[in-house]
């Protein structure tokens, strides 16, 4: 009897345990961060943006938690969310490439060009090996037909990128400078 006893006492202590573990754990903004990730990754943005809008409820200051919730509202062309997003990443980690290049990104969308340079120069500036943002810039040069610096961000593209892997719009404004011979 003693031994049952036992077993029922410890089988008990271990149900509150865990019961406070799945209540506590939870509410840690690393926990959240990476069950948001995990819908991410399952394909499911609604009950992402969900766990990293609690992520910033807990600690608003979590690195990583702004951008993809900047991305969320960009995807839903809600830019003026995305880019108090984008911008609140920035200011935890101005390091945050990618937050620079989804403000250029913003500001091409609502054609404001200058401010749209302003930060893909920024994000080349952090991260010289930024594909994404070196197309951009290529795109919105050569639309300005600001040729020089077109040309110049294609040869750092080729530096970094083979041409076969290339975008085909940015194969096209290659090829339009090699028949100029503008490229050299």
């Amino acid at each position: 009897m003693g031994n049952k006893l036992l077993v029922f006492c410890l089988l008990a202590i271990g149900i509150v345990i865990l019961f406070l573990v799945l209540d506590i754990l939870p509410q840690t903004p690393r926990s959240r961060k990476d069950l948001a990730i995990a819908y991410l990754m399952k394909g499911d943005p609604e009950k992402a943006k969900a766990e990293f809008t609690i992520v910033t409820e807990l600690n608003p200051n979590e690195k990583g938690v702004h951008l993809p919730l900047g991305l969320y509202y960009l995807d839903r062309e809600e830019y003026d969310k995305a880019k108090l997003e984008f911008e609140k990443e920035i200011e935890i980690d101005p390091e945050q490439f990618a937050a620079y290049h989804n403000l250029g990104r913003i500001y091409t969308q609502i054609n404001n060009y200058k401010e749209a340079e302003k930060y893909f120069l920024k994000t080349v500036e952090i991260n010289p090996d930024y594909v994404l943002a070196r197309q951009d810039l290529v795109v919105l040069y050569f639309s300005q037909n600001k040729h020089p610096q077109a040309i110049a961000q294609l040869k750092e593209l080729l530096r970094i990128q083979k041409p076969e892997a290339m975008h085909p719009q940015i194969i096209k404004i290659l090829e339009i400078y090699a028949k100029e011979a503008a490229f050299q």
